[in-house]
């Protein structure tokens, strides 16, 4: 079955990987509690893979939303530190500027296929608007890394969901308390247990693919 990659994996698709690699539980009530461990893992693998690459959200959702800032740098210069995927509407205190007039759409970076992250207005002088809020530039738009995933970041995650939802079941077998909700997801792989090979390597694909998404800051 094709992937989708228009959202995150899936409860299933972490468990057909889990079971695939034999770690799936024969008894009912272990599959019950595994089951439970995956929606668990994967909110948290989702959270982290975002934390890792400092793209908030990854994936753009399905709806425009608007955040405010403050005013651009005195050349013009306003970073969003966010992915902004496609753009519906820029104002400047209320009133509706034109792109590719008013403001152009930048890249801060070019080696990956990055969002839009900046916005160069075409001409700043900051006394001309008055005195303003402290937030007067509204954005609207789709933000994100993507509206459809890169298949790596897919699968990393999906990846990170699988360790980290055999890891739980393993560590709570062994009388150690599960801490994924208040912890977080990094702090669980810090425990120190001894886990098999193939955790390892999930999370190591996990932490690597996100690490290649990171966004430069400049």
């Amino acid at each position: 079955m094709p992937i989708d990659l228009t959202q995150w994996p899936l409860a299933s698709d972490v468990e057909a990987l889990i079971t695939g690699a034999g770690f799936w539980p024969a008894d009912t009530a272990a599959r019950t509690a595994a089951a439970a461990e995956i929606d668990i893992a994967l909110v948290a693998a989702v959270a982290e893979f975002g934390t890792i690459t400092g793209w908030q959200p990854f994936l753009a959702a399905g709806a425009d939303t608007t955040r405010h800032f403050a005013l651009p740098d005195t050349i013009g210069l306003l970073r969003l530190d966010a992915g902004l995927v496609t753009l519906t509407e820029l104002a400047l205190d209320g009133v509706d500027c034109a792109v590719d007039h008013d403001f152009w759409l930048r890249r801060s970076h070019a080696a990956v296929p990055y969002p839009y992250d900046q916005v160069q207005f075409a001409a700043w002088v900051g006394t001309t608007h008055g005195l303003l809020p402290p937030e007067p530039v509204a954005i609207t738009g789709r933000w994100g890394y993507a509206v459809t995933l890169p298949e790596d970041a897919w699968n990393a995650v999906r990846t990170g969901g699988a360790a980290l939802t055999v890891l739980n079941l393993t560590t709570a077998s062994d009388g150690i308390i599960r801490t994924v909700a208040e912890s977080g997801f990094r702090q669980i792989f810090d425990l120190g247990v001894k886990r098999p090979d193939r955790i390892h390597d999930w999370f190591t694909t996990f932490t690597t693919t996100a690490a290649r998404y990171t966004r430069v800051v400049v």
